[in-house]
């Protein structure tokens, strides 16, 4: 995408692209910006707010009374605690 127009090519039509930097695009990529741009924001909002409510709910369905596993390092050091407190 060219930053000046270019009428040869048809890239006439100019686009704002990341940070206000300026490109010039035909108008099959024009319309295919605008597009995303504009009319695929309710179908995203849509999709990421299904997705939270999924995660949410799965979240919410783990069993919490069941404790995580300890890490077996851990368990072999509080063993070693307890064989030295038995030999005392």
């Amino acid at each position: 995408m060219p930053a000046s127009p270019q009428p040869e090519t048809g890239r006439v039509y100019r686009i704002a692209v990341n940070h206000g930097d300026v490109r010039y695009v035909s108008q099959k990529e024009f319309e295919r910006a605008d597009f995303v741009r504009y009319k695929m924001v309710l179908p995203e909002v849509l999709l990421f707010a299904a997705l939270g409510i999924l995660r949410a709910r799965d979240i919410r369905s783990c069993d919490r009374t069941k404790r995580p596993k300890r890490s077996l390092r851990l368990r072999r050091l509080r063993a070693q605690g307890k064989r030295r407190e038995d030999q005392r």
